[in-house]
């Protein structure tokens, strides 16, 4: 069904320009059967409506036979049915099959390095073991003599010295060992002074200056024409710079002699600084920024403005009740479509998968594109769509790249 509403009212939607396109290649398409001989190439070609010219090494059209006539979209839907859900599921079946034959290839690829790699580092193990010098042997420890190995035990008899007659020699004088003890420093006595003293002021002390009211003034009248200058447009201000550094009667007028002009490519704060440094503000006029009034707002009127917020959070509500579904189902086909392609999935195929899904969406929720309200959600989803397949030809990126890509517009 064609646009109903917007700036493409009455024109067809890309999935039936894209079912147009297939059922148009498959009418015009010269399909040659397995096995073919010459003979029934050139007799099918000729059914077709072409001649062969073998001198100029082309095929050429003959006028007589008709022309395959023009492709509606109710014709293409006959040449281009439908896929029921069992071919869905068969379709869905053989990609598991796919996927399940490249992991195990992988895991035999993986089992197959490893082994390699074991016996790689198993055969340098033992070149480095044979490179290696041996290591001196011990020397023999010397063997014990019989008499060392048992000795029998000694008799003990008893002691020749009495141990009573034995006398014990005293010490005669136990020298007392004392420490000696610190003395104290005696403190001077401190002299009493009648007259003190005023200590000097160092040189390199900074005492603060207090400002006269007269530069308290001027620094109250700069802040004001910075702030009279502030939500006036940097362009307005480079252009009051230039007409400045070009006139020499303005600067007559400010009292002030430039021996270079004024840089126009400084920041907006500087450029604000400037002109009241060179006193530019008292020679041009600069349109005053206007005052901002607070409206003061009624009960009624707060109560009026807060129902209208909820009314359109209400409707807000109900329109992403309906397109939440139709954006995970897209988000869904980009992740899946990533899947593919880390499993190593050809690109061509994934695209095509990828359309062929995108009309199944387009066909369930055709209401939804048609109505006036969610006008232009289809045409963002098929930019989606379109950015997500020139991005599969692109290196891996992450999920969280991908969607700052994209949201950039890169």
């Amino acid at each position: 069904m064609p646009y109903k509403s917007g700036k493409l009212k009455g024109e067809l939607t890309t999935p039936e320009i894209r079912k147009l396109i297939k059922a148009h290649n498959i009418l015009v398409s010269i399909k040659i059967p397995a096995g073919a001989k010459r003979d029934d190439i050139i007799s099918i070609i000729k059914k077709r409506g072409y001649d062969i010219d073998h001198k100029q090494q082309k095929l050429k059209q003959v006028k007589n036979v008709p022309v395959p006539k023009t492709v509606s979209v109710a014709s293409a839907k006959k040449i281009i049915p439908s896929k029921t859900k069992e071919q869905k599921e068969q379709m869905k079946q053989k990609q598991k099959e796919k996927k399940e034959k490249q992991k195990i290839e992988k895991e035999k690829e993986v089992k197959l390095i490893k082994k390699e790699a074991v016996k790689e580092f198993k055969q340098k193990k033992q070149e480095a073991v044979k490179k290696q010098k041996p290591k001196p042997k011990d020397k023999p420890k010397p063997i014990a003599k019989k008499e060392d190995e048992v000795r029998g035990k000694e008799k003990v008899g008893r002691p020749r010295v009495d141990p009573k007659k034995i006398k014990v020699i005293e010490i005669k004088s136990k020298e007392k060992i004392e420490k000696k003890k610190p003395q104290r420093k005696q403190l001077k006595p401190t002299q009493t002074t009648t007259d003190t003293k005023v200590q000097d002021k160092p040189k390199d002390l900074k005492v603060k200056v207090k400002k006269s009211e007269k530069e308290k003034k001027e620094n109250r009248e700069k802040i004001e024409r910075f702030n009279n200058i502030r939500n006036v447009k940097i362009g307005f201000i480079r252009d009051a710079v230039r007409d400045f550094n070009n006139s020499k009667a303005l600067q007559d007028k400010a009292k002030i002699t430039l021996k270079k002009p004024l840089k126009l490519n400084d920041s907006a704060e500087q450029m604000r600084r400037k002109i009241i440094a060179y006193n530019i503000d008292k020679v041009i006029d600069f349109p005053a920024p206007p005052k901002r009034q607070r409206k003061s707002m009624t009960d009624e009127e707060r109560a009026a403005k807060k129902k209208e917020a909820s009314e359109k959070a209400k409707q807000q509500r109900k329109k992403n009740k309906i397109e939440l579904p139709i954006r995970k189902k897209v988000n869904a086909l980009y992740v899946e479509a990533l899947k593919r392609k880390k499993d190593g999935d050809d690109v061509d195929e994934i695209s095509d998968d990828i359309d062929e899904k995108f009309e199944e969406i387009y066909e369930e929720f055709e209401s939804v594109f048609e109505d006036d309200e969610f006008d232009g959600l289809f045409d963002e989803l098929e930019e989606f769509i379109e950015e997500l397949k020139s991005k599969l030809n692109e290196p891996i990126k992450s999920l969280k790249e991908l969607t700052k890509d994209f949201q950039k517009g890169d």
